[in-house]
């Protein structure tokens, strides 16, 4: 009615169509200069930036009746529903730094890669005892030399067995004292930070980035470490079994070697995007837990 009388006074057109908007509450409760509970556009800008002002309230405050907003349920729809943003650049020191975890349990460390190492080594005899009873035993019917190849294998499988089991539980141990170690120094850290960073985080973010995040860093420092050496052992133990063999077809069969690096490459790109996703929808799916 109002309305309507301040239009006619001024002699101005009544318009055909009025559109207006429900009242803006702060925590279910109209706002109030006498109450002190205003909520000014300009200061959440400031604070948040405009685009997260528009999401917001685009996608909170509903068009046929009131919406509601405050701080934390505005910090918190922001956080997360908005994925972080992981693009730091490989930094060479930041491994030296997590080296300072391995650093007390050295010996063990050293003695399961040379566990692995001899494992791999021993593995690797299996295709030359399978070599030499298809070319010599089998053909001359040497039966007893048959068996004693065979012997030797089982006892190879035996052997590697008995290493790994022993490397295993080595490792065990020492990924879960480094666990402890890095959850001990995780949560000093958090300890020491101030409300204002659990205050706009949802603790279901933190709490990932506590556990999962630990156990990745763990499994790298504990088996990743150790697996890398083996493999690159490993492999150079058989190029030089093949070279031994025959060196045009060792060459032959390296040649796919530049191929295979670029598709590693390629599948290195998307498969770090594919786990920063992945990363980005787990910390939200457990955001509110």
């Amino acid at each position: 009615i109002t309305f309507q009388a301040y239009y006619q006074a001024l002699g101005i057109e009544l318009p055909k169509q009025v559109l207006g908007h429900p009242w803006l509450l702060f925590a279910e409760d109209k706002m109030s200069k006498s109450k002190g509970n205003i909520i000014y556009a300009d200061e959440l800008v400031k604070e948040f930036g405009s685009d997260a002002v528009r999401y917001y309230l685009l996608s909170e405050m509903p068009f046929a009746q009131d919406g509601n907003i405050t701080f934390e349920s505005f910090i918190n729809k922001f956080n997360t529903d908005t994925d972080e943003e992981i693009e730091q650049k490989f930094n060479p020191h930041i491994i030296k730094r997590l080296f300072q975890w391995i650093k007390p349990y050295r010996k063990s460390m050293i003695l399961s890669c040379i566990i692995m190492l001899l494992a791999s080594g021993i593995s690797l005899t299996s295709p030359w005892l399978t070599k030499k009873a298809i070319d010599e035993a089998i053909p001359t019917k040497n039966y007893t030399l048959l068996f004693i190849l065979s012997g030797i294998m089982l006892l190879s499988i035996f052997v590697i067995r008995v290493l790994l089991a022993q490397k295993l539980k080595i490792m065990t141990r020492v990924a879960q004292k480094i666990i402890v170690e890095i959850r001990r120094d995780v949560f000093t850290k958090l300890q020491a930070l101030p409300f204002s960073y659990f205050d706009s985080r949802p603790h279901g973010k933190i709490l990932i980035r506590v556990v999962n995040y630990v156990n990745s860093l763990s499994d790298l420092l504990s088996n990743g470490i150790i697996q890398l050496i083996s493999d690159l052992f490993t492999l150079v133990i058989i190029i030089c079994f093949m070279i031994s063999i025959d060196v045009k077809l060792t060459l032959v069969s390296m040649a796919v070697i530049p191929v295979l690096l670029v598709v590693l490459i390629g599948m290195k790109k998307k498969q770090h995007e594919a786990w920063k996703q992945e990363s980005y929808k787990r910390s939200n799916l457990t955001a509110y837990l």
